[in-house]
């Protein structure tokens, strides 16, 4: 309620006016902040620890399963794209022969992941068979998860037909994996200003592309789909954070 946000906004202004800096994590949020706080907001991205994934990605093992892989909460926001891959993989699996589905072991698999959502999508999906749901683990295992994935998968983010604009750490560690990432639906600002050239996957039709470009041909894409070969990652890195907020500190 307007009301609310209202009260909300009052109280955090109070809160915050006393702080030394104000910092966000989301790039597109710095100047909605500064608007509303009248200073002028500090945005660190989120990091990762880019030494353990370079140790992972080391020592993956080469398989012939074509895994699909999401890690993590799933928010409501995301439902609408996950629905259109949903309806993407039915499509897929009856574009793959029977002999050469069986012969490389296709799944799409939840790690961590609660939603009542997922669950009714995966119970209607003619395909739910090749759908699991795993419980959390720690976050050691789901790096080792996220580097022995054929693809990672992120849907984006919509609410009330609008795009949000959140960049989240989910992201970051796709970014630090240098895997190939699936993430589909239409791009915010801050994904757009942070990875360039990533193919908009909006629509069945395109996702059904990609998944079998991928299944078909994993190394054709690799330029398209690995986000942690399109941009500079030390920025994400733990080093390049602490150096950020030092410079912060030095110069109140």
């Amino acid at each position: 309620m307007k009301w609310r946000q209202n009260i909300d906004q009052i109280l955090e202004k109070n809160i915050l006016k006393k702080s030394d800096k104000i910092i966000t994590c989301q790039p597109g949020w710095a100047k909605i902040l500064e608007n509303i706080h009248d200073t002028e907001i500090e945005y660190i991205p989120h990091c990762t620890d880019l030494e353990i994934h370079k140790k992972k990605r080391n020592k993956i093992a080469k398989n012939k399963s074509f895994t699909i892989r999401y890690l993590g909460t799933l928010y409501k926001q995301q439902i609408p794209y996950l629905k259109l891959f949903m309806n993407s993989f039915e499509q897929f699996v009856e574009h793959i022969s029977p002999n050469k589905i069986e012969d490389i072991k296709v799944s799409v698999e939840f790690v961590g992941t609660t939603s009542s959502d997922l669950e009714s999508l995966i119970k209607k999906n003619k395909y739910s068979s090749y759908f699991k749901v795993f419980p959390k683990v720690s976050y050691e295992e789901s790096l080792d998860l996220m580097h022995s994935a054929k693809l990672l998968f992120l849907p984006l983010y919509v609410h009330n037909n609008k795009l949000v604009n959140w960049f989240s750490s989910k992201i970051i560690e796709y970014i630090g994996s240098r895997n190939q990432c699936l993430i589909i639906g239409d791009q915010c600002e801050d994904f757009k200003l942070l990875i360039n050239n990533y193919p908009l996957l909006n629509t069945e039709e395109k996702c059904l592309k990609i998944l079998l470009k991928a299944f078909n041909n994993y190394a054709e894409t690799d330029n398209e789909l690995s986000i942690g070969n399109k941009i500079d990652i030390e920025q994400f890195s733990i080093k390049t954070m602490c150096k950020r907020f030092l410079n912060i500190k030095n110069n109140l």
